[in-house]
């Protein structure tokens, strides 16, 4: 599977901007041969490993952020406002796209495989991701932080996404609903 170049942009960014460019050369040494070259080569719309971008996230959630599963919320929000400064035409809200078909189309602007399912549970959703490398918490947490991020960009404010107890999956939740109290950030 290959993550967009814009993806690794976004965390390359963020990283900086919160932790500096000495941590960034930390986290990046040993994981690239050459991080100078590395940064200065990324193209936005090019595609990488992403089993190399799952390392780098990683990397940077355990030895920056402690696991914190928020910093990895801001990065996907971080990578999601990049994308939208880079490419707003991908960020057009068509009134009659359904939710499988919009979450697809947004899963592939950073990942060339994969699809999101969705499950109806009452009033919530499912979100259940099935590509070919398998998630971790902390990455479907980033995934979570460019959904709500998107949410947040489309005035969809009647739900938050929120984690669940399974791998590669997230709950969209109605807000108001005593599903909501576990979301990191209770309001979107």
């Amino acid at each position: 599977m290959k993550t967009k170049g814009l993806t690794f942009m976004g965390l390359v960014s963020f990283v900086r901007d919160r932790f500096g460019q000495d941590a960034l050369q930390h986290i990046l040494e040993g994981l690239v041969d050459d991080p100078r070259l590395f940064i200065g080569s990324l193209d936005p719309f090019r595609w990488y490993p992403s089993e190399l971008f799952n390392e780098i996230f990683e990397a940077v959630i355990k030895e920056l952020g402690n696991g914190d599963p928020n910093l990895a919320r801001e990065i996907g929000a971080e990578i999601n406002r990049l994308h939208q400064r880079l490419s707003p035409g991908d960020f057009i809200r068509t009134p009659d796209a359904d939710l499988v078909a919009t979450l697809n189309r947004f899963w592939l602007l950073y990942h060339d495989q994969g699809r999101v399912s969705v499950i109806e549970d009452g009033e919530d959703f499912i979100l259940r991701v099935v590509c070919p490398v398998k998630l971790t918490r902390s990455y479907m947490e980033g995934v979570a932080g460019w959904m709500e991020d998107l949410m947040i960009a489309w005035g969809i404010r009647n739900y938050a996404i929120i984690s669940s107890d399974e791998p590669m999956e997230l709950r969209m939740a109605r807000t108001g609903s005593g599903n909501t109290v576990n979301n990191l950030d209770a309001t979107p």
